[in-house]
Order: C-alpha cells, then structure tokens, then sequence
C-alpha cells in the first residue's frame, strides 16, 4: 500500500513538473439560433505554474513564423477567446477581439462541482461525471483522475483529475479531448495571446467590454 501511495506521488509529480499539452476538437454555435454548428481544434498547455489556452490555427501560424521568420497566410480563428492562468487557479485573463480592438479582461470564475456517479471511457482513459453553474449555463464534465491535473479547456477546471469533455445543456459549446503530449520545454505564447501582430492587449472592465461590442 505504502508503495503504491509512493508512486501515484512519483507521477503527480513528473505530471506537474513539465509541460502537458491537451488537444481538443471545440464544436460550438455563434448564433443560438443558427441550427448548423462550427468546428475548431484547440490546445491547453498545462505548464509548471501556468495554463494557456488558444486555438490550433494561430499555434500553426505562429510556429511557421518562428521556423522561416516569415509571415504566414493567416487563418483567423472563430472562437478567439484566449485564456490565461495560475495553476490551480480561478483568476483568468482572457485575450479576445471586442470589434477591431484587442483586448483582455480579467475575471475570477471560481466553479463549484458537484461529482456524480456515472463512469465512462474516452479514448484509454477512465472518467467520471461532475456537473457545475457557469455563465448562466449548466455544464456537464467527463474528468480523469487518472491524470492528476486539476485543469480543462477555456476557463473549466477545479476537478480532482484532467477534464477530457465538457458541454452546457444545450450543446452550444462542446469541447471533446482528443490527444495529448508531454512537451521538451514549455511554448511561448507571446505572439499569440500575450500580444497580437506586435500590439498589446488594452486592459478593460465589463462596462468597457459592453460599450466596445455596441460598436461593433
């Protein structure tokens, strides 16, 4: 038994001791009313002390300007809303687009979960069920515990093991896991949240939010 406790701390620890990154496919509507929905892939790098959370298109646009120090042919994502964090953190910045201003905004979105019973496999792993209020949806989430990372995509996390799926009632967001990968050294995110083609992020509050996307 003593052994056993002693290597389940042995993993939590190399877990938490490097990069992680978790790949998503995202399905989701922009119009509630719209009956078709998009699709988009995104990562989470869970890293030693922080997570990042961004789309695959701006990963892949970003690593060909770093390899040829060049511009690509950019794609822009449909769910620009980047999010940024502690590890083990409710305190998120979020980077988005409100109208042709760049922006973040911070926010603490602490989540209470409630763990059900129901079990089921994705992929090789084991998850379990958790339920939550947020953004006046609710949420149903599939976690691991057997990836000891209290993590998940966007703003979700707080659960006792790595969320591998997650969607609100309704099924307008629906993020589903995919793969993941240990990374060699944690990847820089700063031309793709912490500033975007060179130009930095204006801070907002919720007021200034609402009176950008009136503009729009």
């Amino acid at each position: 038994m003593i052994r056993l406790v002693c290597l389940l701390l042995i993993i939590a620890s190399s877990v938490n001791a490097q990069s992680n990154r978790f790949y998503y496919e995202l399905q989701f509507k922009n119009d509630t009313i719209s009956p078709d929905y998009k699709k988009e892939y995104f990562i989470v790098d869970v890293n030693p002390k922080s997570v990042k959370f961004f789309s695959l298109i701006d990963y892949k646009n970003d690593s060909i300007m770093k390899l040829n120090n060049q511009d690509s042919d950019y794609q822009r994502t449909a769910f620009h809303h980047y999010i940024s964090r502690k590890r083990n953190s409710f305190n998120n910045t979020k980077y988005f687009f409100a109208g042709e201003t760049y922006a973040k905004m911070e926010s603490r979105d602490e989540m209470k979960w409630k763990i059900l019973s129901e079990v089921k496999m994705i992929g090789i792993y084991k998850v379990q069920a958790a339920t939550t209020e947020f953004g006046g949806r609710k949420w149903f989430a599939w976690f691991s515990n057997s990836i000891p990372i209290n993590e998940g995509p966007y703003k979700f996390c707080g659960l006792p093991g790595m969320i591998l799926e997650i969607y609100d009632n309704d099924k307008y967001f629906h993020f589903v896991f995919i793969k993941n990968e240990k990374l060699k050294t944690e990847y820089g995110t700063s031309d793709i949240m912490e500033k975007r083609w060179g130009e930095t992020p204006l801070l907002i509050n919720k007021k200034q939010y609402f009176s950008l996307k009136q503009k729009e």
